[in-house]
């Protein structure tokens, strides 16, 4: 199991740079390999078990990010939620804020500023225990959102947040 997650791991940080390079057949190709077995890895109790949710979480970031470039907003956000349910398994705050705050972007642009705000505000109660970029991704998205749903006083005061 151990050599199975260290080719996962080094197959989703060669998907992230592939994603940077703007390789999104090779990832679409990629990810159904490995990703359902890690789905399986991540929900039963092993040393390995963290993990295999972290890898998971971030495969499922990766399908909901070529969906974005497809501009299909409804599955981005059934990749989101889907990353959002191993969260409490990989027990990481930075990647659950992060999940949190990649849902709330894809309910931003489908449309769901309203449900987006919610969700962004989900994040404050935790977010001194983020990275300070994290911190101001969701200040970003805080803002946004308020401005779209018309509270102009609450948008100013998390732009001085984003600082």
């Amino acid at each position: 199991m151990a050599e199975f997650l260290s080719r996962c791991t080094a197959s989703i940080v060669a998907c992230w740079h592939l994603m940077r390079g703007s390789q999104f057949i090779a990832v679409g190709e990629l990810l159904p390999k490995y990703l359902p077995q890690l789905v399986i890895l991540a929900q039963q109790p092993s040393p390995y078990q963290r993990l295999a949710a972290s890898l998971t979480i971030q495969g499922y970031l990766l399908k909901g990010l070529l969906a974005f470039h497809r501009l299909n907003f409804s599955e981005r956000e059934t990749y989101s939620k889907e990353a959002l349910r191993y969260t409490h398994v990989a027990a990481d705050r930075n990647l659950e804020v992060a999940v949190l705050a990649y849902l709330a972007y894809t309910l931003y642009y489908n449309n769901k500023p309203q449900q987006a705000l919610r969700r962004f505000q989900e994040i404050l109660p935790s977010i001194d225990e983020v990275s300070p970029l994290l911190q101001s991704h969701v200040y970003t998205g805080l803002a946004h959102a308020s401005a779209r749903c018309n509270q102009k006083q609450d948008a100013l005061t998390y732009i001085e947040g984003i600082s």
